[in-house]
């Protein structure tokens, strides 16, 4: 059930489904499940009783998708461009990786995605710094989200240039050229 937990980030609405699914999967069963979050969770679709219903601005959401999919709808163009970006990086980024991505103007669309909870800002590898994460279930919707509107090999590809820049500079310092 951690493991569960863990990968939920404690999101209420995605444990409330999650304990729904232990109904038909065992707890290991559902952990080794949630590579597909969205499609695990909300299996069956709303109709069968086993989903939470919760109301957010008068709209009512049966399923985790429905509510991430309301809470995107609700964003600026450009910080939903930002966050499907960012759906293709593992864990956390720094915020020098986020402008590098996006443009020096991506900090007031990474502060929308913060401050719609879409985005956790936390402790990065020193003091000093924060790192910003996608949560596991907004990171899902976010990637196909990124398919769905045909940017996922402009986005690949951009963090892949990250990547390689990021390696360029690792080796720089080591080598001090």
């Amino acid at each position: 059930l951690l493991r569960v937990a863990a990968r939920l980030d404690g999101l209420p609405l995605a444990l409330e489904l999650a304990a729904a699914r232990l109904r038909l999967f065992s707890a290991a069963q559902l952990a080794d499940r949630l590579d597909d979050l969205l499609g695990t969770l909300d299996a069956g679709g709303p109709n069968t009783g086993a989903f939470a219903r919760v109301t957010v601005g008068g709209h009512r959401h049966s399923t985790l998708r429905a509510t991430v999919d309301w809470s995107y709808r609700t964003l600026p163009l450009d910080a939903a461009a930002l966050l499907r970006q960012l759906s293709v990086f593992a864990g956390s980024v720094d915020l020098a990786t986020v402008e590098w991505v996006a443009g020096p103007s991506a900090v007031d669309r990474l502060a929308v995605l913060v401050d719609k909870s879409l985005m956790v800002a936390e402790p990065g590898p020193t003091k000093a710094d924060l790192g910003y994460r996608i949560l596991d279930p907004i990171k899902a919707f976010a990637a196909r989200a990124l398919v769905g509107a045909g940017e996922e090999t402009t986005a690949r590809d951009r963090h892949l240039a990250w990547a390689l820049h990021t390696l360029e500079q690792m080796q720089t310092d080591v080598d001090g050229k």
